[in-house]
């Protein structure tokens, strides 16, 4: 048996090699505990971990009494998620435990595995035992405690109850990286946040310089559309960490949301000098000249984009967008066609291409893309005010009052009671028009405008102006 150790010139690569090739020999090679860890964590950072696994029970060949060596071998076991590797998960724990049997990972691994295999009370009995271990008091140690305990709440669906055990985690161990990974997760399905505003808060006190507190902090306050201090815990988050896409991204969606067009191109270009752009990012900045009114711009990063990421639907789709601000109708029904190949269950992209298709008088396609619009999306109003929209300007009255009582069944909103009055008014119901046209001054006057820009003659006339009058000083 040939002896090998591992030292800093032996590069991981290197040493990864060997193994390999000494393995596929069949040769036998010691290595000392420590390089076969390197080997585990270099297999297990690369996903492999059945390859982890045969090296560690290569290693426990030579080295049968290490507690690492058999934790780890747990700890790759319960990551595969069979039945039969958790209880061979369990046994290894347990003898990890036999050789160190004051070993705090160990403990919280074993309790997490009793969680895995539904030994909620077994799981929470051992739990007991480490809080009252006067060695496992230290804040870092408790820290990891309250995560573990957490994991098993979430085994149980308890979400409030694991995010109690978390947040007393973070206020002891503020950057604890598991807990700032799926915490978001947590608050969500816990329904957890004003609480996370005021926990956040606390770990900022602590540690100012916590990033990803600041980032969720900013969740926190967009969830509860206070946008503005949202804004700037996103900033506080890319200042303390440049690289930090995510922040950029959320704090540029937040000046979107406030239709500050500026601001979100701000965060977005920042972003540009320290990350690498992806599909979205470059997409993102096109859509902020889009509505800016920066066709030929939009259009440049749109295109981008697109070179990053040739799959990107929402690109084609907004492509098209700026094609039909242009009046290049038939270009914009390309794209729209691309959006659609790429994802056909987006009534928007239908909706868009009807209205390409009726600017070039191709009505019966026009048609069909309207009734898809309103399958796909029927509890939105805006789509089917577009399909009546469309039947009453190419003289389908009736067909128009069918599809805004057809609307009825599924959605309800003031615009589709401007446009059902529109269409009794041309239908010379005039009772039902002025009753219909009540009904939605009552309901929203501004939307009002819909009636000069279909039928301006309509408001014109004494008696659905009396009405409109009537309803405007209420």
């Amino acid at each position: 048996m040939e002896q090998h150790n591992y030292n800093k010139q032996h590069t991981l690569i290197d040493l990864v090699t060997e193994y390999e090739a000494m393995s596929q020999q069949g040769a036998v090679v010691f290595y000392e505990e420590t390089v076969f860890s390197h080997l585990i964590d270099y297999y297990q950072n690369e996903k492999a971990f059945e390859a982890a696994l045969a090296v560690v029970d290569n290693a426990l060949r030579q080295h049968c009494f290490s507690a690492f060596l058999y934790y780890k071998k747990a700890q790759l076991l319960s990551i595969l998620c069979h039945e039969s590797s958790l209880d061979q998960a369990l046994d290894a724990i347990e003898r990890a435990e036999s050789i160190a049997p004051r070993d705090l990972s160990i403990a919280l691994l074993k309790t997490q595995l009793l969680a895995r295999k539904q030994l909620f009370s077994d799981a929470f009995s051992l739990l007991t035992q480490i809080k009252e271990n006067s060695s496992s008091n230290s804040s870092l140690n408790m820290a990891e405690i309250y995560c573990c305990e957490g994991l098993v709440f979430e085994e149980m669906g308890e979400y409030e109850a694991m995010y109690a055990s978390w947040s007393k985690a973070l206020l002891l161990h503020t950057r604890h990286p598991e807990i700032l990974q799926r915490i978001w997760i947590c608050i969500k399905r816990s329904q957890k946040h004003e609480e996370c505003i005021s926990l956040f808060e606390s770990i900022i006190d602590k540690d100012p310089y916590c990033h990803m507190a600041w980032y969720y902090l900013g969740h926190g306050l967009s969830y509860l559309n206070r946008y503005d201090e949202a804004i700037e815990a996103y900033e506080y988050a890319f200042v303390i960490d440049n690289e930090f896409e995510e922040a950029y991204k959320e704090c540029a969606a937040n000046c979107l949301i406030k239709n500050d067009y500026t601001k979100a191109l701000e965060c977005y270009e920042e972003a540009l000098r320290y990350v690498q752009p992806d599909g979205d990012l470059l997409f993102n900045i096109g859509l902020c000249y889009e509505y800016q009114g920066n066709i030929e711009v939009a259009l440049n990063f749109y295109e981008k984009a697109i070179d990053v990421d040739e799959y990107h639907d929402e690109v084609y789709y907004h492509i098209g967008k700026c094609m039909s601000t242009n009046g290049k109708w038939t270009s914009a029904i390309h794209f729209f066609k691309k959006a659609i190949s790429l994802d056909n269950r987006q009534e928007d992209y239908f909706s868009a291409l009807a209205l390409a298709y009726y600017n070039l008088d191709e009505l019966e396609k026009a048609f069909k893309c309207f009734n898809k619009a309103t399958e796909l999306a029927p509890e939105q109003p805006s789509f089917w005010v577009d399909y009546a929209t469309f039947l009453l300007k190419i003289g389908y009255v009736e067909e128009a009052l069918d599809t805004l009582e057809e609307a009825e069944e599924h959605s309800y909103g003031s615009e589709l009671l401007y446009c059902k009055s529109i269409c009794l008014y041309k239908l010379k119901q005039e009772t039902k028009a002025i009753d219909a046209l009540g009904e939605a001054l009552m309901e929203n006057f501004e939307g009002r405008k819909l009636l000069t820009e279909l039928v301006p003659e309509m408001v014109e006339l004494p008696t659905y102006a009396s009405v409109i009058k009537y309803y405007q000083k209420k």
